[in-house]
């Protein structure tokens, strides 16, 4: 399917306050820029790399491309993985014995990914149709492909319970453990097609069948769209607030359980800054968890997050450039600070095209075309700096910085610039303004646009604006805190920053020093636009007139006669390729759903050997690209905005 564009909260949104900022010039007193970044690193000083420093991505599908999955263990250390399988397993299944069959299927893909030292996390999104409890209701959701009757109620609530049973011992016994397990995606928003009742229920009844068929399995929700979100459209009332209460006040006594499990929460975040906005986000929510008696302590998962500036456009251009590998780095160090153990990145593989262009600015940490991001060497620094993290601080707030020993031989040290824009800036004055206690309708109601501006650059104080006592202290320590990140971004951008590393503990005499850098010139595709889009427009001429011979090929091979492919191209011509599809008969189904499926696996092989033959171009790498200066146990470069360095310090 395609992914539909997410609505974030008002919060987060226009329609809140945010549009075109007009904030003050940069202040003209000294700022950052004029100043040395210091980074100290202490060799001895060492712990275990955090979970979520580790690679973390949202596949989307269940069957995502081999050569995106091959290249991305290869390159990573790989952290979670988020899988949704509410289509391949249950929409699409015939009967109860296929949606197992189908389970079965994805043991191979999530057997490697815990081979690489990677966590699965399966996603339940969707339900049988023959289950639905609008089972007619084949017309799909405005923006995606998804029959609504996928994403309604069950029509009964214990054999949906007892399908996700099957499907669970199903995975348990080829995997023998069960992976984590997220219930629902974006209910607060038209992923879900029922009321938030409904959506409580499903949790609840899809919990209850996972943890008939393993007691151990870890279970988790809601997946809202934004942290604030709500069912109902504008000004509804956050949503995740309310499913933790229904879930503490729901008892489950089949199961022995005085509350619905609840053993890791997500929400998906977008838009925000790299510094402030995850601890925040994080903070919130544990005091949501103990306000309704769950541990304060219980795992926190980013289901989906990228910087998307542009939104709600899905086109985002920063989402190509390397400014998006330094908000990789800068976020997920500021995630570990907030105790966030998991985030899988939206996403692996662009879910979106324009056809005969590479760089559309699309989520995705391959293009379509399969040439490797600036993002994704973000994610690959991170891997470079091994199991075994080293003390590692920074002197500047908008410079992240982490280090690691990947070897007994080697020290290596991340480095980010991540600069926040006013806009993303903004949304985290609101946020803290809401942890505060206020609502958004109080703010909404008592401030303008302009006066949050005012307050975000320091030229107001809250005390002279005509507002509630609540929002006045609101609004008085969220400027407190957002302001001077405000001003020092606004004395850094764009500029090039000095850093020097003082090393302590690790003798630097005859170490060889390496500077690794993702920025405007260096593992960095799109600078290299002008060469790849004539050769990727060609290539694709090519793969387009050679597409049907070798597709037809393809299909014979795997034994589909004239007939079933005749049926997959009437199917594929309906205006209504679902309601065409239910027409037929279940085995017709079953292999016009295969051709299918074969069709799109032919087709990004074909398309990866294009990214394949561009991701070669030495130029396009992640590797060293010279040394850095050294004086006694100092180390020093420079770098520019928004991008990131890997220092490698390798003893003889």
């Amino acid at each position: 399917m395609t992914h539909p564009i997410h609505t974030l909260s008002r919060l987060f949104a226009a329609a809140m306050l945010v549009g075109g900022c007009s904030l003050g010039a940069a202040p003209t007193a000294a700022t950052a820029a004029d100043k040395t970044v210091h980074i100290a690193v202490h060799a001895v000083k060492t712990q275990p790399m955090p979970a979520v420093l580790r690679a973390g991505v949202f596949t989307f599908k269940s069957d995502p491309p081999d050569y995106a999955m091959r290249q991305w263990l290869a390159d990573m250390r790989a952290g979670v993985v988020e899988i949704d399988i509410g289509e391949s397993v249950f929409q699409l299944a015939e009967n109860a014995d296929d949606a197992e069959h189908r389970a079965r299927q994805l043991i191979p893909l999530l057997a490697r990914i815990y081979a690489a030292g990677g966590e699965p996390v399966l996603a339940i999104t969707r339900i049988p149709i023959w289950l639905s409890s609008r089972p007619q209701a084949l017309n799909t959701v405005d923006g995606d492909n998804v029959p609504i009757a996928a994403i309604v109620s069950p029509r009964n609530a214990e054999e949906w319970a007892t399908l996700v049973g099957r499907v669970v011992g199903a995975l348990r016994s080829g995997l023998g453990r069960t992976p984590d397990i997220k219930i629902g995606w974006e209910p607060d928003q038209s992923a879900w097609q029922a009321s938030e009742a409904d959506y409580f229920a499903f949790y609840r009844d899809t919990a209850r069948g996972i943890k008939r068929a393993d007691p151990k399995a870890r279970v988790g929700g809601p997946g809202v769209s934004a942290l604030y979100n709500g069912k109902g459209g504008e000004g509804a009332s956050p949503l995740l607030p309310r499913f933790l209460r229904y879930c503490a006040s729901t008892p489950m006594p089949d199961l022995g359980l005085a509350r619905i499990p609840v053993d890791f929460v997500v929400w998906h975040q977008f838009g925000t800054d790299a510094a402030l906005s995850w601890a925040l986000a994080a903070n919130q929510v544990r005091a949501w968890l103990k306000d309704t008696g769950y541990p304060a302590s219980t795992d926190l998962m980013i289901g989906e997050w990228s910087s998307w500036l542009a939104w709600p456009s899905p086109q985002s251009p920063e989402q190509d450039q390397p400014s998006s590998a330094a908000y990789v780095v800068s976020s997920l160090l500021a995630m570990e600070r907030a105790g966030i153990r998991h985030a899988a990145f939206t996403s692996l593989l662009e879910q979106r095209e324009v056809e005969g262009q590479a760089f559309i600015g699309s989520f995705g940490l391959f293009t379509n075309q399969f040439i490797k991001k600036p993002a994704y060497w973000g994610f690959a620094a991170l891997g470079k700096l091994g199991a075994t993290r080293v003390d590692a601080h920074s002197s500047d707030p908008l410079v992240s910085a982490v280090a690691g020993r990947p070897n007994a031989r080697e020290l290596s040290l991340v480095v980010s610039t991540s600069t926040p824009g006013n806009r993303a800036l903004l949304r985290t004055l609101i946020a803290r303004m809401l942890a505060s206690g206020v609502t958004l309708e109080q703010i909404q109601r008592e401030l303008k646009l302009h006066q949050l501006e005012a307050l975000l650059a320091g030229d107001i104080d809250a005390k002279a604006l005509r507002l509630s006592p609540a929002l006045a202290l609101a609004a008085e320590a969220a400027a407190t805190e957002v302001a001077p990140l405000y001003r020092s971004s606004q004395g850094v951008r764009g500029q090039m920053r000095a850093v020097r590393v003082d090393v302590s503990d690790w003798d630097l005499d005859g170490a060889q020093l390496e500077v690794w850098r993702i920025d405007s010139r260096h593992a960095n595709a799109i600078a290299h636009s002008g060469r790849i889009g004539p050769l990727l427009r060609q290539r694709l001429q090519e793969e387009k007139q050679n597409l049907p011979q070798g597709l037809l090929r393809r299909v014979k091979e795997r034994g589909y006669s004239d007939e079933h492919i005749t049926m997959f191209k009437q199917t594929m011509e309906a205006r209504n390729r679902d309601a065409a599809l239910a027409e037929r008969a279940p085995s017709e189904r079953r292999a016009v759903r295969a051709i299918a499926d074969e069709a799109q696996r032919f087709i990004h092989e074909r398309l990866s050997t294009i990214g394949s033959d561009i991701n070669a171009w030495p130029e396009l790498g992640f590797k060293s690209s010279g040394a850095a200066r050294r004086t006694g146990q100092q180390i020093e470069f420079d770098m520019e905005a928004d991008s990131v360095v890997l220092l490698r310090i390798v003893k003889p």
